[in-house]
C-alpha cells in the first residue's frame, strides 16, 4: 500500500483508513507510539494501558505560572 502525505496546518498527516485501523485494532481515540529501528520506516502500535499509564508518568510536569509571572518584573 503506498500513501502520500497530507497537509494538515503547519504539520503533514499520514491518513490511516478506516479498515487499516479495523486491521491493526487500532482505536482512533486511543493513543499511538511511533518508532523507529532503522531510521528508514515508521512503526505505529497501539498503547498498551500499562504504557499509557508510563508515558503520562514520563511526560514533563508544567508549573503553573505565578501571578507575578504573568505580569512581568518590574
Amino acid at each position: 500500500m503506498i500513501k502520500m502525505l497530507v497537509r494538515h496546518g503547519n504539520s503533514f498527516a499520514l491518513i490511516l483508513d478506516k479498515p487499516v485501523l479495523e486491521l491493526l485494532n487500532v482505536d482512533p481515540a486511543r493513543p499511538v507510539a511511533l518508532s523507529t529501528t532503522d531510521g528508514k520506516s515508521l512503526l505505529v502500535a497501539p498503547l498498551s494501558s500499562a504504557e499509557k499509564r508510563n508515558a503520562k508518568r514520563a511526560r514533563p510536569r508544567q508549573r503553573p505560572r505565578r501571578r507575578a509571572d504573568k505580569q512581568g518584573s518590574v
